[in-house]
């Protein structure tokens, strides 16, 4: 059975490995976080993210391999935080004008 052959879902704290073709829990993992989990399968692993922190897990066998927390995008009272000057793109001047 390939990776192919699954869903991967993001739910309630969780990472779940489900069957298309019957709708079978294969596995789940809980990670520590809130309830939104995003995640992305690719062909070394199965790579999720919650609460600031990346997770990757073996896909086989729902082991996580590494975990590590990411720069936070977001400011403390949850709106998005400012770039730097300098930084930002779409300003309205270029190099043309």
């Amino acid at each position: 059975m390939g990776l192919s052959d699954d869903l991967f879902l993001g739910t309630k704290g969780y990472v779940v490995r489900v069957r298309k073709r019957d709708g079978e829990e294969v596995w789940r993992t809980r990670l520590k976080g809130s309830n939104l989990v995003v995640v992305v399968v690719e062909p070394d692993g199965v790579f999720a993210y919650t609460r600031g922190r990346l997770w990757a897990l073996d896909a086989d066998t729902a082991e996580i391999r590494r975990t590590n927390k990411r720069p936070s995008t977001r400011s403390r009272t949850g709106t998005p935080a400012r770039r730097r000057s300098g930084s930002r793109s779409g300003t309205g001047s270029s190099a043309a004008e």
